[in-house]
């Protein structure tokens, strides 16, 4: 017990200032002088780490007191495993940390991750990890165990004391725990030889793994053929308008194919009207007799005229009105429609030129017009001479 101190004297202005000074201006040191009561180093690192909250780890992790042995096992094995692991800075998120121990009471303490430890495989199922994610687990796996193997401990890989926790509440990633660690086994360092154990890890790894892998390829296959069934659906209806726009193509293309058929079949008929105009021009060149028959043979042939023009109108309508919905075509030569000239403002010399193209309904059209109307004129003409003659 500390016993009381002496008041301080008016001679000794420096205690006096030390009293009398805040507890937060005196020196540590002097503290401990004043009241005997010194604290070791370890003691005051261990206060200091308390207090700073960056530094204590007790939010992380949590003790727990290991007191009962299983029969056979060593408490000396246990601890030095853990010792062992504990110098590991690689394994410091992947293995239990010994705090302390106890040799007369069989006892040490050693930290556990605070978040809870799920097993691998029911965490896995329940995330619905892929394959490329299990992949980095077994990476995890495989760098633990081989750093324990070059440090004289050999892991014992077992599926069910592999488990998977989250460092913090808010954070999505998984960290790999492996669990019995004390039963894995003490190795003699100048023994090892890690190449001869890589097989045998590794196969060991495959076999924990392997129900995992095919869960995933499983899982992954039944997203894919859904894929495929989403894709194949899309296909069809886009197939089915196709269909419809080929259906509406296919009545467009048997209009213009019937256009065009009238439009032969109004041109033969043209060529036979002309024809008769020829003949009836002959006959009043001939004959002087029957003038009026002539001209009422010649009034006939205009209005059939007429009438081809109507038809050529309406043709033209159909025509135009299929170029407005497929567009202006183009032909061989990249020339639109529009861009050909017709076929009665050619000279003769460009016949050559004009032979080998396609003639359009508008160079038909321009044809019959320029045609009619030539020998409508020369059939007037001829029936006033007739008549001036017969007079």
């Amino acid at each position: 017990m500390a016993s009381p101190q002496p008041m301080p004297s008016a001679a000794e202005p420096k205690e006096t200032d030390l009293a009398s000074a805040p507890l937060s201006a005196v020196p540590r040191r002097v503290q401990e002088l004043k009241t005997n009561s010194p604290k070791r180093l370890k003691a005051r690192s261990k206060d200091a780490a308390h207090k700073d909250v960056r530094r204590s780890q007790t939010r992380r992790w949590r003790d727990q007191v290991i007191s009962d042995l299983d029969v056979g096992e060593s408490f000396s094995n246990h601890v030095a495993i853990l010792k062992i692991l504990r110098r590991i800075p690689e394994l410091r998120d992947h293995v239990p940390h010994l705090v302390s121990n106890d040799p007369v009471t069989q006892t040490y303490v050693v930290q556990y991750p605070r978040r809870d430890l799920i097993p691998l495989e029911r965490e896995v199922r329940r995330l619905g990890l892929s394959y490329r994610k299990i992949q980095n687990i077994k990476s995890q796996l495989y760098r633990s165990v081989k750093t324990m193997y070059t440090n004289g401990v050999r892991y014992n890989i077992y599926p069910q004391h592999l488990y998977l926790y989250s460092p913090a509440s808010w954070d999505l990633t998984r960290l790999l725990f492996l669990g019995s660690v004390t039963s894995s086994d003490l190795l003699d360092v100048g023994e090892l030889d890690w190449k001869k154990e890589r097989d045998r890890v590794c196969a060991q790894i495959d076999r924990t793994f392997a129900p995992l892998e095919i869960w995933t390829f499983q899982e992954e296959a039944a997203d894919l053929a859904k894929h495929a069934r989403a894709e194949m659906d899309q296909a069809t209806t886009i197939i089915n308008e196709k269909n419809a726009a080929i259906d509406s193509a296919k009545a467009d293309l048997t209009e213009a194919q019937a256009i065009m058929a009238e439009a032969y079949q109004m041109i033969k008929d043209a060529r036979a009207a002309m024809d008769g105009v020829t003949a009836v021009s002959k006959e009043i060149f001939t004959s002087v007799t029957r003038p009026q028959s002539a001209w009422d043979h010649a009034h006939l042939g205009k209005e059939y005229a007429e009438t081809s023009r109507r038809k050529m109108d309406v043709l033209n309508d159909r025509a135009n009105a299929l170029i407005q919905k497929y567009g202006n075509p183009k032909l061989h030569n990249e020339v639109g429609a529009e861009d050909v000239i017709s076929l009665s403002d050619t000279k003769p010399e460009d016949n050559v030129k004009v032979k080998n193209r396609i003639p359009t309904i508008s160079d038909i059209r321009a044809m019959e017009e320029s045609t009619i109307q030539r020998r409508a004129a020369a059939i007037e003409a001829n029936l006033r001479e007739d008549g001036s003659i017969g007079t």
